[in-house]
């Protein structure tokens, strides 16, 4: 019987550890897609110091979660997201409304990319 109960214990850690990982992704890449959005809106209207300022919350945000992110997802891809923020810093300084509009939606397609990988469907099991 004590083997059932430490069993079913670790099952329920495992599980618990799971569930944490799967929200606090989603969270963190939603919340910074939000920032990242807002941040186009106003590139957009050529309010370039506000975009830069959104810009920095949003990657603010992403460092700050980094630690956390590092343990749940592969350090390449939590790099490569930090990689492209230097480029958008880069961008929006230049107010280079077309670069920094690109590098966004290359930047939004990777943070979707991994909040859909932490679904629990099949093709992210095998």
């Amino acid at each position: 019987m004590k083997h059932i109960l430490i069993a079913c214990l670790v099952f329920a850690l495992c599980l618990a550890v799971g569930l944490f990982s799967l929200f606090y992704v989603r969270a963190s890449g939603e919340e910074t897609v939000t920032l990242l959005e807002r941040s186009i809106r106003q590139a957009e209207e050529e309010q370039y110091t506000a975009a830069a300022e959104s810009l920095r919350q949003a990657k603010q945000l992403w460092e700050g979660r980094e630690t956390v992110l590092g343990i749940f997802l592969h350090h390449e891809e939590v790099d490569e997201i930090l990689a492209l923020f230097a480029q958008l810093e880069a961008f929006i300084k230049l107010e280079d409304l077309d670069d920094y509009l690109a590098a966004c939606g290359e930047l939004t397609a990777r943070l979707e990319h991994v909040r859909r990988m932490e679904l629990p469907t099949v093709e992210n099991a095998m």
